[in-house]
């Protein structure tokens, strides 16, 4: 039976199609255990341990299999949006407040996040923030907050952070790495 391919049905992809983002997997036999436009599921064995997320994630999104386990994930990589749009400089998203119910995660991946809030994730596990593109308004704050994380031993950071800071990140007594420019 020969069918026109008018009759076929058709998927429509909104914007490029596109996640820009790396998903750091490669070949380690880690797999996509979930994917929307505001989130992936990164897992081994059937485990997540990697979220990558926009600030519009909702755990309802996630399939029934997944709901308990997705609170275990040790890295979230939180991002504005995966498009492969450029992002507006300037433009800053809050610290959303469903980031507490983490309370496995070691390594939180900001880009694009205005740094204000960030006390509300001090009685987590955190072990390490990358900060790409952030924002905030006081110093000294972030520095207090920086303190009174529990776990926290590594900071990895943009020019755009780090050159508020410099010399001064140097007394929080933790491993700082200026993260070179993409491109």
């Amino acid at each position: 039976m020969n069918k026109s391919r008018e009759n076929l049905p058709k998927s429509v992809i909104k914007g490029s199609g596109f996640i820009n983002t790396d998903l750091e997997f490669r070949d380690s036999g880690d797999t996509i255990m979930f994917l929307s436009p505001q989130c992936v599921v990164i897992g081994f064995e059937g485990l997540p341990h990697t979220l990558f997320s926009t600030p519009d994630f909702d755990s309802v999104q996630i399939p029934d299999i997944l709901q308990e386990k997705i609170y275990q994930v040790r890295k979230i990589i939180l991002k504005k949006t995966f498009s492969d749009e450029a992002l507006k400089e300037g433009i800053f998203f809050d610290i959303p407040n469903w980031l507490i119910g983490f309370d496995a995660l070691e390594c939180i991946d900001f880009d694009g996040v205005n740094l204000d809030h960030l006390s509300i994730l001090k009685n987590l596990s955190i072990k390490h923030l990358i900060l790409h593109n952030t924002s905030f308004s006081s110093k000294e704050k972030i520095k207090a907050t920086f303190s009174s994380f529990k776990k926290l031993t590594k900071i990895d950071c943009d020019q755009s952070f780090y050159a508020h800071f410099g010399n001064d990140l140097k007394t929080l007594n933790l491993n700082i790495t200026l993260i070179a420019p993409e491109g």
